[in-house]
């Protein structure tokens, strides 16, 4: 199993999301541990924003070290709109 590259911090955990299978998604890892032979989705647009340089480089996971502070002011913010999070475990 690959170990964690580090930690890094978000200024939000919550993001809403436009497709029918998850009104709002979590992502608590920037990166991935799985090494899958073609790039994902979520590589791809982390590369088109400039998050991350390199598909090496996506291979490094790191953890949003705030995750638990981010989701105790956003969770009751949003507790009325939120209906399902699609959460990203890599």
């Amino acid at each position: 199993m690959k170990k964690v590259t580090g930690y890094i911090q978000r200024k939000t955990m919550l993001y809403k999301t436009g497709v029918e299978y998850g009104d709002y998604t979590m992502n608590h890892v920037q990166g991935c541990a799985h090494g899958c032979k073609y790039p994902c989705y979520a590589f791809m647009m982390k590369k088109r924003f400039g998050q991350v340089a390199s598909y090496e480089d996506w291979l490094e996971p790191y953890l949003v070290s705030n995750t638990l502070e981010l989701l105790d002011k956003e969770i009751p913010r949003l507790k009325d709109k939120i209906e399902s999070v699609q959460l990203c475990f890599t």
